[in-house]
């Protein structure tokens, strides 16, 4: 008797993890929005500690083969919109790896009492993307200019990357069939 009575709550637990394993594997990869509009393709997910922080790409259908870094970022100084236009330092983490790549703040916007920041303008060597796909998460943070770091609640976020290699192929699907559909109407 003592021995199923330890066996089945191990059995339970094993279930269990079994479970929620399988349920946050699920949700990760519900996580990935793929959007078309305006001539590009975004494919991104939202931040671990704000959901309205992003990581992904952009690619242009006229280039589906390129991959264009996109973060939106937010904090609620209004003293952000100044630093439109300025080149911004994030550190990317993927695993061991730690890179230092600038990007532009494109534009400041307001919802609400929030600024939500855009950085981008940087295309993404495949080594990168083929980092991404060997891990499960990256961290971000916003690193210089120091007086724009002192001015954000959080500097920091970690965006799931698990399922980027399914999301990836299917953001190029699209970017592909876009690019046909967009020459057949201007040969038209």
């Amino acid at each position: 008797m003592y021995y199923q009575y330890i066996t089945l709550p191990k059995w339970v637990l094993f279930f269990f993890l079994l479970l929620f394993a399988n349920a946050d594997t699920l949700e990760n990869r519900s996580n990935w929005s793929i959007i078309s509009q305006n001539g590009y393709i975004k494919y991104s997910v939202h931040g671990n500690r704000i959901y309205g922080h992003q990581f992904g790409f952009l690619k242009k259908i006229s280039h589906c083969d390129d991959n264009i870094l996109w973060i939106t970022w937010s904090g609620l100084d209004n003293a952000l919109s100044s630093f439109e236009g300025q080149d911004i330092i994030i550190e990317m983490t993927i695993g061991d790896l730690k890179k230092e790549i600038t990007t532009s703040l494109l534009a400041v916007s307001t919802i609400g009492t929030t600024k939500v920041l855009l950085l981008s303008n940087v295309f993404v060597d495949r080594t990168l993307i083929e980092q991404l796909h060997k891990s499960r998460a990256v961290h971000i943070q916003i690193i210089s200019p120091l007086s724009l770091v002192q001015k954000l609640d959080i500097t920091a976020d970690i965006f799931d990357v698990t399922n980027i290699l399914n999301i990836e192929g299917s953001a190029q699907k699209k970017c592909l069939q876009e690019q046909i559909f967009f020459n057949k109407k201007i040969s038209s």
